[in-house]
């Protein structure tokens, strides 16, 4: 299996530790027959949880180079207590310009989360 199937979810604490959310299975809708795992993760208070398709950390800039997941955690760390709105419009942002007029090449979809 695709190691980038992996790695589509990321918790970051409100303490600023960052957790990635794992899973073993490939995204929804791609089998009709795939028997998903359950796991269960708690969101305390100030915590932020992103989900993303692997379009998010594999977008590439003229260069070729990918977005990565650095990038992506980079973001999350730089902010701490923002809006769940305004970390996904930074996320959003930074792709845009980091990809600047390059194609895209897959979907981009996140999620983004925070309880407060």
């Amino acid at each position: 299996m695709d190691p980038a199937y992996l790695r589509h979810g990321i918790l970051r604490r409100a303490d600023g530790s960052i957790e990635r959310l794992n899973s073993d299975n490939i995204p929804l809708g791609i089998e009709l027959a795939e028997v998903y795992q359950v796991a269960v993760s708690h969101l305390d208070l100030g915590d932020l949880l992103v989900i993303y398709t692997d379009g998010v950390t594999e977008a590439r800039n003229r260069d070729r180079q990918q977005f990565g997941d650095n990038r992506l955690i980079a973001i999350l760390e730089s902010s701490p207590e923002q809006q769940a709105a305004m970390t996904l419009a930074d996320i959003l942002r930074n792709l845009a310009n980091f990809v600047a007029a390059s194609p895209q090449h897959d979907d981009i979809t996140c999620m983004v989360v925070r309880r407060t």
